[in-house]
């Protein structure tokens, strides 16, 4: 008898196991789409995207084509430089905290009185090369990205930023 109790014991202590593991997976929810959509997830730390700017096969493209993050948000943006040209992200009338910025040196933009680019948010980068662009939503709304070298958005290089 005293073993039967035992196992008793241990099938209730097993099955209160798997309750608890399948109360956290659910608790943490998130869901796979398999959308090509950088996604903040439920985690109160920085929303960390990798953007990578490429020419393969002769189009000019970002990946990915979207980014979703949410106001207070702080978002950890690194361009990632795949092809053989210099690229930038650029966002327009994003209202927006930029915390960090570090990338490359580049002309060719119309500059305001204290040398901005006009853009809400800008980062560049080399071939090969990164940079690196840290920022806050402000405000809720969907707001298009592209790289701003002459022919570039034209051919293809832009997304979103859609804040919640």
């Amino acid at each position: 008898m005293v073993a039967i109790s035992r196992l008793h014991h241990w099938r209730l202590l097993f099955a209160l196991a798997l309750v608890a593991v399948a109360g956290a997976a659910w608790a943490c929810g998130g869901s796979d789409d398999g959308g090509g959509s950088a996604r903040s997830g439920g985690a109160a730390g920085p929303l960390e995207v990798r953007l990578v700017a490429d020419e393969g096969g002769g189009a000019l493209t970002f990946e990915p084509k979207e980014i979703r993050a949410r106001v207070g948000q702080t978002v950890r943006l690194v361009l990632d430089n795949k092809g053989l040209a210099l690229h930038d992200f650029n966002v327009v009338d994003m209202p927006v905290r930029v915390v960090m910025a570090t990338g490359a040196e580049h002309g060719g933009h119309e500059t305001g009185a204290e040398g901005d680019s006009g853009m809400a948010l800008h980062v560049a980068s080399d071939p090969g090369q990164r940079g690196e662009l840290e920022f806050v939503p402000l405000e809720p709304g969907t707001y298009v990205f592209f790289c701003s070298v002459p022919g570039h958005q034209e051919a293809g290089m832009e997304g979103q930023i859609i804040v919640s």
